[in-house]
């Protein structure tokens, strides 16, 4: 779920924009790294990021800038604020949970 200020910014946003988003991040983060969060999500929901974010959260954060999907293109002021919920529905989508 990651912080409850942050799924405020992302819930206002447009659905379709999130999607387009989270098809890129299906098809870039592979299916094993994929498990490792589900798992890490499983088990702290609200902080599972935390310890994550300066390392491969940054790298997910500078990808989505780099193919399109920043800030100017969400309509936000800071792309951290709304990664984590791209990835969480991303993980979401591919476990159909």
């Amino acid at each position: 779920m990651g912080l409850k200020q942050c799924k405020i910014i992302y819930n206002a946003l447009l659905d379709e924009k999130k999607k387009k988003a989270i098809k890129l991040l299906k098809k870039m983060i592979p299916n094993d790294i994929k498990l490792e969060i589900k798992t890490l999500i499983n088990n702290d929901s609200e902080g599972w990021f935390g310890m994550y974010h300066h390392g491969w959260g940054t790298s997910i954060r500078n990808l989505l800038r780099r193919k399109g999907f920043g800030e100017k293109y969400f309509g936000i002021n800071n792309l951290d604020d709304i990664y984590v919920e791209l990835i969480e529905d991303t993980i979401k989508e591919t476990f159909n949970d």
